[in-house]
């Protein structure tokens, strides 16, 4: 079977966002501040959405930006759906 997978567009993707790799002293910073000092300061970075309120949901956006981004990169995503298992499997506990 040949792959469809365009490796220059999928490198060139994940080379644009290593900048924003939340990295230690970015995180170390992160950590001083107040819980809703970090979420807006997340927000700043590029996190989720500006009008989020709480961590959670954040994250939440995180994931499924990062779950879209490896769709659309991914050669079959047969094989990247792996790694949303266990999120996948603790919302359908929480359902």
């Amino acid at each position: 079977m040949v792959s469809k997978m365009n490796y220059p567009y999928a490198n060139g993707t994940i080379a644009a966002i290593e900048e924003k790799i939340l990295d230690k002293n970015k995180l170390s910073k992160l950590l001083q501040k107040q819980p809703q000092e970090v979420i807006k300061s997340l927000a700043d970075l590029g996190y989720g959405e500006k009008h989020t309120n709480n961590l959670e949901g954040l994250i939440n956006q995180e994931l499924k930006k990062t779950k879209e981004l490896i769709e659309d990169i991914a050669p079959e995503t047969k094989y990247s759906d792996l790694f949303f298992v266990a999120s996948d499997n603790l919302n359908i506990k929480s359902l």
